[in-house]
């Protein structure tokens, strides 16, 4: 019911300004934004799901809320985002967020 309603009413928000990046995963309203220092980033880049992998299948379902598609690691925490995005979306995230970061 969850992932129903996420894809009905929620939504990502990714706003670039002044050296940082703010994400939000919004739900109905709520959500709260998390802030990146971008001089922090590093190893960003497409995450790869295996096709034939149970895992890879499973994050693609109609069903689940995931299958994010960009990932990076902030000081000592992996991150990850931009669920349920095509290749060239993802690639186009990646690629904004590198033009900010420089």
């Amino acid at each position: 019911v969850y992932s129903l309603l996420y894809k009905k009413f929620g939504y990502e928000l990714l706003r670039l300004k002044e050296g940082h990046m703010y994400y939000t995963k919004n739900f109905l309203g709520l959500g709260k934004a998390h802030r990146y220092d971008l001089k922090n980033v590093s190893e960003l880049g497409i995450i790869e799901h295996s096709r034939k992998s149970f895992a890879g299948a499973y994050n693609k379902s109609f069903w689940i809320v995931g299958n994010e598609r960009v990932g990076f690691n902030h000081i000592s925490k992996k991150v990850a985002l931009a669920m349920q995005v095509t290749d060239k979306e993802a690639k186009e995230i990646v690629r904004l967020i590198k033009a900010a970061k420089s």
